[in-house]
């Protein structure tokens, strides 16, 4: 199922987003100062594996599963999609405060 839902979500955010917004440095442990090599992280990535992570656990819930679903959403928050939540809001929070990122886009309709 994952792959059936991820790859044409990222395949459209990675166009959308474009390689300038989409692209970004990470520091996975920013308490392991031996680190000296730039990490890359994608926000099509993150977002889609959040939205694949979420959308597992509602399955259950759609089905009555209601115990299933809420263990799926916190295992998968505190294995995989939290820290793709945590890096995409800090990515998304410095294009808005230092990028000038303005949401929704002016475009000029209004």
């Amino acid at each position: 199922m994952h792959e059936l839902f991820w790859r044409p979500l990222y395949s459209s955010l990675t166009i959308k987003l474009g390689a300038v917004w989409n692209q970004y440095r990470e520091v996975f442990d920013p308490y392991d100062e031996s680190i000296d090599k730039v990490v890359t992280g994608s926000l099509a990535d993150d977002l889609s594996d959040i939205y694949v992570d979420l959308r597992q656990g509602e399955d259950f819930w759609s089905h009555g599963l209601f115990d299933e679903a809420v263990w799926q959403w916190r295992f998968g928050f505190e294995s995989h999609w939290g820290e793709h939540a945590t890096s995409a809001l800090r990515a998304i929070r410095t294009l808005s405060a230092s990028h000038d990122l303005r949401f929704p886009p002016d475009d000029g309709a209004n």
